[in-house]
């Protein structure tokens, strides 16, 4: 086995094995079809693209990663496909906000609590708390959220007045 392929193998068998038996997401387009706000698994953590170019046969991204807000970046051959994390946008209304805890109604009138302390989170905490406590009008969140492990972010917000 040359190195090359034993990289290979250990590559693809690292990318299979996912935390509490989740079942492996699918795999993407060819990293010469990817686009600027994809996201794909790179680093083992999803991660929305923010640059990509091409030279030749080989392609180089870089993203930040959803959950940590790190960069990070790959070269790799135009073909090569990575795993495309299966993320889903939905929209609750604010019911309060205190402490790292965000306290979210749904559109059926279920509430529940979602734990934001990440860094990377802080700005926009900082202004869905101002915009709570203005009263100006109902405050609405928009949350990414993970299917394969449940992973939920806040990523914006507006006012409904």
């Amino acid at each position: 086995m040359t190195s090359l392929s034993l990289f290979v193998s250990l590559v693809l068998v690292g990318t299979l094995v996912y935390p509490g038996n989740a079942s492996p997401e699918p795999l993407g387009k060819p990293c010469s079809e990817l686009e600027v706000g994809d996201y794909i698994i790179l680093r083992d953590r999803p991660t929305r693209l923010t640059e990509v170019s091409s030279t030749g046969s080989r392609v180089s991204i870089v993203g930040e990663q959803v959950f940590t807000g790190e960069r990070a970046e790959d070269t790799c051959p135009a073909d090569h496909r990575y795993y495309r994390p299966e993320m889903v946008e939905n929209e609750y209304q604010v019911i309060d906000y205190e402490g790292g805890m965000l306290d979210l109604m749904d559109d059926d009138g279920e509430t529940f609590n979602l734990m934001v302390d990440r860094p990377v989170d802080a700005n926009i905490l900082e202004e869905i708390q101002e915009a709570v406590s203005s009263g100006d009008g109902d405050v609405y969140v928009t949350v990414l959220e993970r299917q394969a492990d449940g992973q939920q972010r806040p990523v914006s917000f507006r006012v409904e007045e």
